[in-house]
């Protein structure tokens, strides 16, 4: 009898945990882990465990983060649904797909999501409701813009190019007919393209401003937050959403073309981007000389140089031009650099150095304008992993921060792996420790390491034709180990 008692007491216990687990909220960050079937599992990202009592997966290498969403779209038994922080079902597991029809968001958009159903779209909200009815072939929601953008085939084969786009409100009612080949927000701007590839552009309520565009300005391009580019008489300015002018047509050049849709060529350079204006201001040249505008049309760099150029990922910090030379200032107009480079450069927007050219030789400087390596190097520096690897006297080595040498300049190329170098010389590859001492003897006729496993790469040797596919090449580790398939 006791034990019976014993067993009853420890059973229900059991069920006061389960369901005390049960009632706890998930406040962590879920990733998902591909399985054999194809399928991803999500598991928390700390204890490598599913949280919940169900297995939750996806169809993509995923994260979601319950520390900031309510709500997470999972699949179950082969349909998408919509979990809370107790892993309960809020969305039923009823739908082929959730998310948009371009297949890149899986995410509650002003709390209404895309939804398809037996190959029809339509949109429901967090609480599960139908608010636009599986009618569609397409739909996709965005976050600049409150509209709800939906496509319908044209018959025949099903062609991305036999739907016609538009765009309709919440309550199903047609503000751009959908007859477009594309239709797609940019900020409070919807542009459209035909099936004969002629732009149009829309506001939210449907009202048509391409007409008044195309009589107003000799050419219009459409910038990314919503504004227009406009050229008349060979002068550029802005105007917004409105058509209100926000910079005066006074401008030889604008580089907010810099940041706009489609490619303008003004015998400069080519730009291409998104935006309109960066921390509120631009580029402009103006009777033949550069300076920089807020946009409120204020000189924010007076106009005294021949050109102005951003470094790679920097609001506040310019190259500018002169006679050919080049230096650095930032938004005060105050001078980083002097005015006495051949060529200044970044190449890669998320370091700090910054590539300076004097009399055919190189050097970094760092974003206050100091000169941290010498200028003294053959060619660009490149940083990789925590060194430099430089050319000298026309062979390759690599340095630290310091400029000391760290791989002596012996070899005709020299690449950065994790924890060694990997090293060309007399056309035979071969990796080499951080103290200069052999891992592999240089005998590998071909290397590449594009994306492998990190520290690794793949070799061939004996034969400099193999292609990847071919079953000469190898992969090769740090430690100089061959792994062949």
């Amino acid at each position: 009898m006791k034990i019976k008692l014993l067993f009853a007491v420890f059973f229900i216990i059991n069920l006061l945990c389960k369901a005390q687990s049960a009632n706890t909220p998930y406040s962590g960050m879920l990733v998902s882990f591909l399985l054999k079937n194809g399928n991803y599992i999500y598991v928390d990202s700390a204890s490598m465990k599913n949280p919940f009592t169900k297995s939750y997966l996806s169809d993509r290498a995923n994260t979601i983060d319950f520390r900031k969403e309510n709500l997470a779209v999972v699949k179950f038994n082969n349909k998408w649904g919509a979990i809370d922080k107790y892993g309960n079902a809020v969305i039923p597991f009823v739908y082929d797909t959730l998310g948009n029809n371009d297949g890149y968001s899986q995410e509650f958009i002003h709390d209404n999501i895309p939804a398809s159903k037996n190959g029809k779209w339509g949109v429901i909200n967090k609480s599960g409701k139908v608010l636009i009815p599986f009618i569609y072939d397409g739909i996709d929601l965005y976050e600049e813009n409150k509209l709800v953008f939906v496509s319908k085939w044209t018959g025949g084969k099903k062609f991305a190019g036999d739907k016609n786009k538009g765009a309709i409100d919440l309550t199903g009612k047609v503000i751009i007919p959908l007859k477009y080949y594309t239709c797609s927000p940019w900020g409070d701007v919807i542009c459209t393209t035909n099936f004969n590839n002629d732009s149009e552009y829309f506001n939210s309520s449907g009202k048509n401003l391409s007409m008044i565009l195309k009589v107003s300005y000799d050419y219009v391009n459409l910038l990314a937050v919503g504004n227009f580019l406009v050229f008349k008489n060979g002068k550029s300015g802005i105007v917004d959403k409105n058509l209100k002018i926000i910079i005066p047509l006074e401008y030889d050049h604008l580089e907010a073309g810099k940041w706009a849709l489609t490619e303008l060529d003004y015998g400069r350079e080519n730009f291409i981007s998104f935006g309109g204006f960066r921390k509120d201001f631009t580029i402009a040249y103006k009777n033949g000389r550069a300076g920089i505008i807020n946009k409120s049309n204020d000189v924010i760099i007076p106009f005294q140089f021949d050109i102005i150029k951003n470094l790679k990922n920097q609001d506040e910090i310019f190259v500018v031009g002169e006679n050919k030379k080049y230096g650095m200032i930032n938004l005060k107009g105050e001078i980083i650099t002097p005015i006495i480079y051949d060529a200044i450069y970044k190449y890669d927007s998320q370091l700090s150095y910054i590539n300076v050219e004097l009399d055919g030789k190189h050097g970094l400087l760092n974003e206050l304008g100091e000169l941290i390596i010498p200028i003294e190097y053959e060619d660009y520096i490149y940083y990789e992993n925590g060194f430099f690897t430089p050319r000298k006297n026309g062979l390759s080595g690599a340095i630290n921060t310091n400029n000391e040498i760290i791989i002596p300049f012996n070899y005709d190329r020299v690449e950065r792996l994790n924890e060694s170098f990997l090293v060309l010389k007399n056309e035979k590859f071969g990796i080499i420790d951080r103290l200069g001492n052999e891992i592999t003897p240089l005998i590998f006729d071909e290397t590449f390491n594009y994306g492998f496993p990190i520290g690794m790469f793949v070799a061939a040797i004996n034969n400099t034709n193999y292609t990847y596919e071919s079953k000469g090449h190898f992969w090769v580790d740090q430690q100089g180990r061959q792994y062949r398939e």
